[in-house]
This record gives C-alpha cells, sequence and structure tokens, in this order.
C-alpha cells in the first residue's frame, strides 16, 4: 500500500462524506444547519455519523497503514462536516487549511437545494391559498351591485360606464395583495377624464361590454412591473404593464388585446383616437 499522505487522507473523507450524503435524507442534513454552537455541532455529528462510518471501517482494520488512513480520514470527515455546517473554518481539530470545509459547505447547499426550492414552493402555494380565500371572502362582502349587468351588450354607454364604474370601486375596495404579501387598495387607477373616455368608447363600439374590459384588465393586472431581461424599449408588453391606468388601457386597448393574444376572448371592436376619447372641455366665453 502506498505511504499515508494527507491528501490520501483528504480523498477518502470526501469520498465517505459523499456516500454519506446519498444515504441521507436532506431534511436530515437540515436540521444539522440550525445548530450554531460549534461544539454542539461536532458531538451530533458524531453521534449521527458514527454508524455510516462503521460500514466502511471494517475494510481498513487488516493493516496498520490502512488504519492509520482511516484514523485521520474519520478526524477529517468530522473536522469538514462541522467547519462545512457552521461555515466556521478555524483548523481546529486538523489543520488542512479552509478550502475543504469549503467545498463540503458546497454539497451541503447542493444536496439540500432541491428540499429548500420545494419547501418555498409549498410555502408560496399555502400563502397564495390563503391570499386567495380573503380575496374571495372579500369579493362576497364589496362585490359590485351591478355584478349581473357587466356581461349586457345592450345597455347604453351611459349605463355601460356606471356599470364599470362600480366594477372598478369594487376592485379596489376588494384589493389585491402585492410580491411582499400586504392587501393593498389602489389596484386600478381612474379619474372623471376615465369615464369620460369611456363613455366615448362604448359609444363607438356597442357591443362591447364590461365584462369584455374587465377581461383584458384581469390579464394585466398579474403581470409584473419591469419586464424581465428584456431590453429597455423591446418590450411587447410595456402597454399591458401599465394598465392598471384605465385611462391608458381604453386609448391603447388594441394594442394590449394583441400583445396579450386574447383578441378571440373579447368582442370586435375598433380603436377610437386619442383626441376623440380625451375631448377638451370648451371654456365658457367671457362677457
Amino acid at each position: 500500500m502506498k505511504p499515508v499522505t494527507a491528501q490520501s487522507a483528504v480523498t477518502l473523507a470526501f469520498d465517505w462524506i459523499t456516500r454519506l450524503f446519498h444515504d441521507t435524507k436532506p431534511e436530515e442534513l437540515a436540521e444539522f444547519l440550525k445548530i450554531l454552537d460549534q461544539e454542539t455541532l461536532y458531538d451530533k455529528l458524531a453521534d449521527f455519523v458514527a454508524p455510516h462510518i462503521a460500514k466502511r471501517l471494517e475494510r481498513f482494520m487488516n493493516t496498520p497503514e490502512r488504519n492509520l488512513l482511516a484514523y485521520f480520514s474519520c478526524q477529517l470527515v468530522m473536522q469538514f462536516l462541522t467547519q462545512g455546517f457552521c461555515g466556521c473554518y478555524d483548523d481546529r481539530y486538523v489543520p488542512t487549511g479552509s478550502s475543504n470545509s469549503y467545498t463540503v459547505s458546497i454539497m451541503i447547499r447542493q444536496k439540500l437545494r432541491p428540499y429548500w426550492d420545494a419547501l418555498e414552493k409549498q410555502r408560496q402555494k399555502t400563502i397564495k391559498a390563503q391570499q386567495t380565500e380573503i380575496l374571495n371572502q372579500r369579493a362576497e362582502q364589496y362585490d359590485s351591485p351591478d355584478k349581473a349587468k357587466e356581461t349586457r351588450a345592450d345597455l347604453s354607454a351611459a349605463e355601460k360606464v356606471q356599470v364599470l364604474r362600480n366594477s372598478l370601486a369594487a376592485r379596489n375596495n376588494i384589493g389585491a395583495f402585492d410580491d411582499k404579501g400586504k392587501l393593498h387598495h389602489q389596484v386600478v387607477d381612474y379619474n372623471k377624464r376615465t369615464f369620460a373616455a369611456v363613455y366615448e368608447f362604448f359609444q363607438a363600439n356597442p357591443d362591447f361590454t364590461v365584462t369584455d374590459l374587465n377581461t383584458v384588465l384581469g390579464k394585466c393586472l398579474p403581470l409584473p412591473k419591469e419586464p424581465p431581461h428584456t431590453q429597455e424599449g423591446n418590450d411587447p408588453l410595456w402597454h399591458a404593464r401599465k394598465a392598471k391606468d384605465i385611462s391608458f388601457l381604453i386609448q391603447h386597448l388594441d394594442i394590449i388585446v394583441k400583445s396579450l393574444d386574447c383578441v378571440d376572448e373579447v368582442a370586435p371592436f375598433q380603436p377610437v383616437p386619442a383626441d376623440q376619447l380625451f375631448k377638451k372641455e370648451s371654456k365658457p366665453e367671457k362677457q
């Protein structure tokens, strides 16, 4: 057998650690990250590792050299694991430098990453279900009194404006959760100018309903405010991201519907020029 060297002990230690991680459930390893005291961590790891190492030691008891190699490798396993879990590379056990412990730290995180991702996915799913339940309850409390009229195309333009006004007010009253989990009530923006434009739009498109408009709006609101990794000026959903402003939505509805690929989900309509949507009020003549 080759003489026992530091490198041969390190190589064997990594082999044992690799096998240990392979045979251990990630949730078992995750428990060790909760132990902040290094001495306590060492003791807990020693108890946990002992039966795993015992399986490997039998074939190293036949010669003094192999026995010595196994002895040093056991020490390194405990050093690398302890420092790997606590992130403290102080060489307090066997002076081999911190790089090997850091490598084990990376191995630990690679082992636990799918486990952490699954936990986070489940956490987000639970939060989403809770938020949905809250919004459903608020919808029952604050829903628009004109909900049944939203699908009607036979209403006059003025009636549709009132139905939309109530629908938008209800949406803000119900609220929405932001990316920090906070319920806010400024879901959509509108003003007197908005409803003047809405009136002109419905006048020009009598078959278009409030439900049609809400369908488009419902696709716009969940969009992230900033496009992910999209070159500035080249975001195909730029208009849709700004559609919480209902005046903007009405003005650019044709662009937004096409960008969202939902042309077939709403009634056919003709865009109305901005100067017709937003007519300037004539000032009274001075006497």
